[in-house]
């Protein structure tokens, strides 16, 4: 028969230093580490890898109290802040917790998890060895049924066995059912209390014991929200309710809070209603970005911006020739504020060029007509009254597309 003597989580360079230490050994590899536990009769099973973030369920007494999420460093780090201890490895962290009457279920890992949430995932695990479906990690809060609008009836706070949240509950003191934000609440539903008197109070619970004759409503913190990991950027939606339906709420608080001494504020994340700057109307001109794009009010003119007539006629493009031999001009409308490639100007020649010609566009610095391949004009390629075609290629204009070129 196998006996298990412990089951340890760690990297590969744990386990081969850990079994280092415990034999002596100077094995650099798995395999070798392997090696030197067979040869002193200990078999080590490597079951699955542990991922990069987990879940792990805390029992107490045969009851799971809490369901916790995150990475080995953050289990580390809550059971050292829970019970003010020094653990520095997850071994360490399992028994500080076993010291409090707290045990750790840690399970199998569900297949390829990064497949459903890329690499940040939470996984269910039961003392039974069954698993739940995977839930993603994140600091939004599952919805809640209601919110409070004001404080809940006068009660009483416990802060649950342990005096760290975890187990925590608030029984309202009168008997009878319990109604919150205009709705009668039942078993089972999720609340989120905003409004206590003793801001400590506040968080998000779930109706364990419904409101009856003779009978106290008694809300228990939620699993999702009775760790201080568990508040600090936390946004949760409310379903129903007479005032906070469709509402968002944030926790507010900076730094994360001692659950049941640190007073717990949520704020509401309304939604902006968005304004435009200027209602269009059916007719006259619509701009962007300070230019007219079209003018339906007026079709026909052709200056302070475009309309279809504008566009169909190729204003953007064409303008007359205002130079001279050789050293032409034009000036289309709108201006040109710049020469960037593949910038095309077609105009009307009114001089016949005699050699190396050049072009200047709405003003801006001359720049060389050349042949397609980059070869000057010699003279008698632009001839008076053809239409010729530029094209600017960052450097000169080509002339494109002139028998005579």
């Amino acid at each position: 028969m196998t006996t298990t003597l412990a089951l340890s989580y760690g990297s590969p360079d744990e386990l081969i230093s850990g079994l280092n230490a415990l034999f002596s050994g100077s094995a650099t590899t798995i395999n070798e580490a392997l090696a030197i536990a067979s040869t002193n009769s200990l078999q080590v099973n490597l079951i699955q890898p542990f991922r990069e973030r987990f879940a792990f369920n805390l029992v107490q007494g045969g009851t799971s109290l809490q369901t916790f999420y995150g990475s080995s460093e953050e289990l580390i780090a809550d059971a050292n802040t829970r019970f003010t201890g020094s653990a520095t490895t997850i071994n360490g962290a399992v028994a500080l917790f076993a010291a409090h009457d707290l045990y750790i279920t840690q399970l199998h890992p569900y297949p390829s998890p990064r497949d459903y949430f890329g690499g940040n995932f939470a996984y269910f695990m039961s003392a039974s060895g069954d698993q739940a479906a995977l839930t993603p990690f994140s600091t939004n809060k599952d919805a809640v049924q209601l919110a409070t609008e004001a404080a809940l009836p006068a009660g009483t706070y416990s802060n649950g066995v342990n005096n760290d949240g975890l187990g925590a509950t608030f029984t309202v003191t009168a008997t009878g059912t319990l109604t919150v934000d205009g709705v009668l609440t039942t078993k089972g539903m999720r609340i989120l209390a905003k409004n206590q008197v003793s801001g400590l109070q506040d968080g998000i619970y779930v109706v364990t014991t419904a409101g009856a004759s003779g009978v106290s409503a008694v809300l228990t913190r939620t699993e999702d929200m009775n760790n201080s990991s568990q508040f600090v950027g936390s946004t949760v939606y409310v379903v129903a309710g007479t005032v906070n339906t469709g509402g968002v709420f944030s926790c507010t608080n900076t730094a994360a809070p001692t659950v049941g001494t640190t007073a717990i504020t949520f704020a509401s994340l309304a939604l902006a209603t968005p304004t435009l700057d200027a209602v269009p109307t059916a007719v006259g001109p619509v701009n962007l970005g300070g230019e007219t794009i079209i003018d339906l009010a007026n079709p026909t003119t052709l200056t302070g911006g475009a309309n279809a007539q504008f566009v169909q006629a190729g204003k953007w493009a064409w303008a007359a020739d205002t130079g001279s031999a050789n050293a032409y001009a034009t000036a289309p409308v709108p201006a040109v504020t710049a020469y960037d490639a593949g910038l095309m100007v077609t105009f009307k020649v009114g001089h016949l060029n005699t050699g190396p010609s050049t072009i200047a566009v709405s003003g801006l610095a001359t720049k060389a007509i050349q042949k397609t391949g980059g070869t000057a004009l010699a003279g008698g390629e632009m001839v008076a009254g053809d239409t010729v075609l530029l094209i600017f290629d960052g450097t000169a204009f080509q002339l494109i597309g002139n028998a005579s070129a």
